[in-house]
């Protein structure tokens, strides 16, 4: 099948419905253009959600929980700097 799309002044289109149903291509897919030797253009989307890159995320420590006489003891040097 053959599908067509404009390219405007400033490089954008818009794929055909037909086209990103087959890509399965959705709002935040990442287009790739692979370009061959013979001048063909292969176009695939990726589609990746928070969950399939979730583990890449460096692990963060858990923070000590900030106890009411931490609070105070910053209250009380913030307000020796101030004078």
């Amino acid at each position: 099948m053959v599908y067509f799309s404009t390219l405007s002044w400033k490089y954008h289109t818009t794929l055909p419905k037909e086209v990103v149903a087959i890509l399965e291509a959705k709002p935040s897919s990442t287009l790739v253009y692979e370009t061959l030797e013979n001048g063909t253009v292969l176009l695939t989307a990726k589609s990746k959600t928070f969950k399939d890159i979730a583990g890449s995320f460096p692990k963060k420590k858990a923070a000590r929980p900030i106890t009411g006489e931490d609070m105070k003891r910053s209250i009380r040097q913030l307000a020796r700097r101030e004078r």
